[in-house]
């Protein structure tokens, strides 16, 4: 049963923002409650659609700037809460199974038994949680044409988020797949993740990947894009004063804000300008 819910609108001359907690769309509320936020344009129905996946430990409600900035550029955006509390790579780098990312990131995603490291049942996965919301969308915004299919949607995330949006993509046709300071997967004894050798049925003209060129993580990031063959590739160079460039790329009180907005909104809007 889909359960009525009291939601934060936002509304003005702007883009319209909803937030709403997985526990009000039917989700059980004993794994990160943390509020769904959505972002939506003016004209919303015929909006193409961009879902987007949070790092380790952010919830969406610190990628407001992001997701007004591609709303108020024509985007509908769902930023999705989702299990995202622990470190992927910390859990999994001295792991003995070289698939050990991979499983994590599919029982995050699908849900299910695959990795020792979580335990993630069906109804809380990332694909639960956004059907359900879709759901909770399709009651209360009626007249937005939530009927939405793979193949009309980006899909990407931040970090944590950016990899598990790979890993989706690599089975899933998505229209495009976008990653911002991601994916740092890696074994210390410098295995390769076998998830990053899988074959992508989403084209690789549809990946696209943005770093800051002083992030820590950018070694790592640049290893994994070769390997899942992202074509394009951005480094912004802004500085971002005291706060980690990897944060500040993207995230609320971190990314650098400039005379006429966010410094970095013009790489968020060329990556998915590309696949609209």
């Amino acid at each position: 049963m889909i359960l009525a819910a009291v939601a934060a609108w936002t509304l003005g001359l702007g883009p319209s923002l909803i937030e709403v907690r997985p526990s009000e769309t039917g989700i059980p509320p004993t794994i990160n409650d943390a509020k769904h936020v959505i972002a939506l344009p003016t004209n919303p129905r015929r909006a193409p659609t961009v879902v987007f996946l949070p790092a380790t430990d952010w919830q969406p409600i610190w990628y407001r700037t992001y997701a007004r900035t591609l709303a108020a550029h024509g985007w509908r955006v769902i930023a999705l809460s989702y299990p995202n509390l622990q470190n992927v790579d910390r859990l999994c780098r001295e792991d003995p199974d070289q698939d050990a990312h991979g499983k994590l990131r599919r029982e995050v995603l699908f849900g299910g038994d695959w990795s020792p490291h979580v335990a993630i049942p069906y109804e809380q996965s990332v694909l639960a949680r956004l059907n359900r919301l879709i759901l909770w969308l399709r009651v209360n915004r009626p007249t937005d044409d939530w009927n939405l299919l793979a193949s009309r949607v980006s899909i990407g995330g931040h970090s944590q988020g950016g990899g598990h949006a790979a890993y989706w993509a690599q089975e899933t046709r998505f229209r495009s797949v976008f990653l911002i300071g991601a994916t740092e997967d890696r074994f210390l004894d410098g295995r390769t993740p076998l998830w990053t050798l899988r074959p992508s049925v989403t084209t690789p003209a549809a990946w696209s990947a943005l770093s800051h060129a002083q992030d820590g993580l950018l070694s790592l990031q640049s290893a994994n894009w070769n390997r899942l063959n992202v074509s394009r590739r951005t480094l912004a160079s802004f500085d971002t004063g005291p706060h980690d460039p990897h944060e500040a790329i993207v995230l609320d009180e971190r990314t650098p804000i400039g005379p006429i907005g966010p410094v970095f909104a013009p790489f968020w809007i060329a990556q998915l300008s590309g696949r609209r």
